[in-house]
């Protein structure tokens, strides 16, 4: 089946580019929007989108703020915004929410987010949960406790010490430098994203990929892990869609596992309906980059094809 690949820039990005890859641009399944995590960019999502144009679905992948190949070296330093950056990306993702209901209107559309996107994608669930018609949350954390509030005031000293723009190896030290801990001999600082080493080496040859983040980035990243682990913020907010948590058994960000069980269960707590989790065994956190990736992209589809099929039936 051929695929087409659509360039597009999205307004909201001050230049960014969002790729649409889709085998029939007129009628699509369903979209599938996705939210690429820190220090990386949308380029990384070819194959999985690639997959789900396959299957018959359209998938939308933008770059973040301060992320992406198409920004200068010197800028790619995950600045989300001088102020506010936790709830710009949030406005960012619904924005380009608007422009795929005005060029394919009425086509369900779900939200996948890994990572840092994943938080995004959590807050959106919130704000606007109804925008979308299911949610896909891969490589997401729990509530980050003490740790989490200590580097919210660390990050927010160090935005009116040093300027939000200025980049922070400190503070990346402290936010993923245990990340490795249980990697014998690791190769390279970034082992603990996938257990497949051509995948981990192309992460760590990409100029895009594995960049110092900004001060301000990291406050606003302990803000939406705050925000969206907030079972008084969730309650009664959370919208009537299913939702998907995909997990690796050896991912540190996900506490090897143990966050797909903390996540539903508070997303449980606070009204959801339709929760269901997956955690690999000896998977690390980029599922869409493991060895394994060919497992979880059925997994995808198989969910999506549920979603899609209860969505016709409730039409009808």
């Amino acid at each position: 089946m051929k695929t087409e690949n659509l360039e597009i820039v999205v307004r909201s990005g001050e230049g960014r580019e969002a790729f649409l890859t889709c085998n029939d641009y007129g009628s699509p399944r369903a979209v599938v929007l996705i939210v690429h995590g820190m220090t990386e960019h949308k380029e990384r999502y070819r194959e999985f989108a690639a997959d789900l144009a396959e299957a018959g679905y359209a998938a939308v992948c933008y770059d973040q703020a301060g992320h992406g190949a198409t920004l200068p070296e010197e800028r790619r330093t995950g600045l989300l915004a001088e102020k506010g950056g936790s709830r710009r990306v949030v406005q960012d993702a619904l924005s380009i929410r608007d422009w795929i209901e005005q060029r394919l209107p009425g086509v369900p559309c779900l939200l996948f987010g890994h990572s840092f996107g994943s938080l995004v994608a959590r807050a959106c669930m919130i704000d606007e949960g109804e925008r979308f018609d299911g949610y896909i949350f891969s490589g997401t954390a729990p509530h980050p406790g003490l740790k989490g509030h200590a580097g919210r005031v660390l990050a927010m000293l160090a935005v009116a010490l040093r300027g939000a723009s200025k980049r922070s190896p400190r503070l990346l030290s402290l936010t993923i430098g245990s990340y490795n801990r249980r990697i014998e001999a690791p190769r390279t600082e970034f082992d603990w994203l996938s257990s497949d080493r051509d995948e981990v080496d192309a992460y760590v040859a990409d100029p895009a990929c594995g960049f110092v983040p900004c001060t301000a980035f990291f406050r606003d990243l302990a803000d939406l892990a705050l925000r969206v682990s907030s079972l008084k913020r969730l309650t009664g907010r959370l919208p009537n869609r299913p939702v998907l948590l995909l997990s690796g058994a050896e991912d540190p960000v996900g506490r090897y596992g143990r966050a797909a069980t903390q996540v539903k269960e508070l997303l449980n707590r606070a009204g959801a309906a339709d929760v269901r989790s997956i955690v690999y065994d000896g998977a690390r956190h980029e599922l869409i980059h493991e060895r394994a990736r060919k497992k979880v992209f059925t997994d995808v589809r198989r969910w999506l094809e549920r979603q899609v099929a209860r969505e016709r039936a409730s039409v009808v």
